[in-house]
């Protein structure tokens, strides 16, 4: 299950379940959080990122941008170098 504020819901739920080579039943995505977006909401973002370390932990995952993140992390930005940290403690 993943919670995401998109304007493409389905199209983003077939696209994911493509990347990861899920049939489409097993990914579930959910309208969560709208409002305009001028077209910043169409394409995939974290969406891929969240389900795979979800996948491979087994525990739900929560992945939030603050306001600078959003500029470097979206699809839309000139490219950049980004490094990226998780961790996650002995209970997940």
């Amino acid at each position: 299950d993943l919670f995401l504020a998109t304007q493409w819901l389905h199209v983003d739920q077939k696209q994911t379940a493509r990347a990861l080579g899920l049939p489409l039943d097993k990914v579930r995505f959910t309208m969560s959080g709208v409002g305009g977006a001028f077209g910043g909401r169409e394409d995939l973002s974290m969406q891929i990122h969240c389900c795979m370390l979800a996948l491979h932990t087994g525990k739900p995952v929560k992945m939030v941008y603050n306001r600078l993140e959003s500029f470097y992390g979206h699809v839309h930005r000139h490219p950049a170098k980004m490094y990226y940290e998780h961790g996650a403690t002995k209970d997940g």
